[in-house]
């Protein structure tokens, strides 16, 4: 399994911090960064996010079949919405790591062009069957998408995900258009919850949440694609969300 530097100060040197589930957490030696380290195989990890991974999600939210978990998502998307629109009130939207599509379907119902992208073709199969959106099916690197086309685009619970998510907000930051918006959604780890806890916190969950990120990494982050850090808001504990923007030169 390979071993990883730290995504910003490219250092090796780390404090590790303990086990969980079997995985080895770690915090970066400069800007305190807490990843699992050594990673997964990659090719391994992936394998992760298929059908079974959607139907445990499912069950843990108590939720009985596909439908439920479709109205839930749905009902959830109002609110995220609603506060899209005081950025971006239409235009061309990608959701990245849709899940469901229920995201994509209301947003077309705000009157955003919408569109996700998913990485299983049998999550996506199987949501079609209730949610027939429009779903790109893969990682956002291989779909060959055209660069400035898109005026919002979300991450619902994906950044802590990706393998490489600082390398996905630089592909990201190059669809946008000039103005347009990206939402990251992730644990807050600067919560006093996870202060508290450490890596007993419900959001360590190393099997499928490779990196934790401080308010202090999206500064860095947006310095770096020249993005503009607009607002960042916690519509429920242990959750932060980021709106960033694009001016016209970057």
């Amino acid at each position: 399994m390979p071993s990883f530097p730290c995504m910003f100060c490219y250092t090796t040197e780390y404090i590790t911090l303990g086990k969980k589930d079997g995985d080895t957490l770690v915090s970066c030696s400069i800007c305190g960064l807490i990843f699992v380290n050594p990673m997964p195989d990659i090719k391994e990890y992936m394998t992760r996010y298929g059908i079974k991974y959607w139907y445990e999600g499912q069950y843990m939210k108590n939720l009985p079949d596909i439908l439920s978990r479709f109205e839930h998502d749905y009902n959830i998307a109002e609110s995220r919405l609603a506060k899209i629109k005081k950025y971006k009130p239409s235009g061309r939207l990608l959701d990245v790591g849709c899940s469901n599509g229920a995201f994509v379907k209301r947003a077309n119902e705000y009157g955003y062009e919408a569109e996700g992208v998913e990485v299983s073709s049998d999550v996506i199969e199987l949501v079609q069957r209730v949610n027939p959106v429009k779903i790109h099916c893969g990682e956002v690197s291989a779909l060959n998408l055209p660069p400035k086309s898109f005026d919002v685009i979300t991450l619902h619970d994906v950044m802590e995900h990706y393998y490489y998510p600082r390398q996905e907000i630089f592909l990201l930051r190059d669809l946008m258009k000039p103005g347009g918006i990206l939402v990251i959604d992730v644990p807050d780890m600067d919560h006093l919850d996870f202060t508290r806890e450490q890596l007993a916190w419900k959001h360590i969950k190393p099997k499928e949440h490779l990196w934790y990120f401080f308010q202090r990494h999206f500064d860095k982050l947006a310095e770096e694609t020249k993005l503009e850090i607009k607002e960042v808001d916690f519509p429920i504990p242990g959750k932060r969300v980021l709106y960033l923007t694009k001016n016209g030169s970057a």
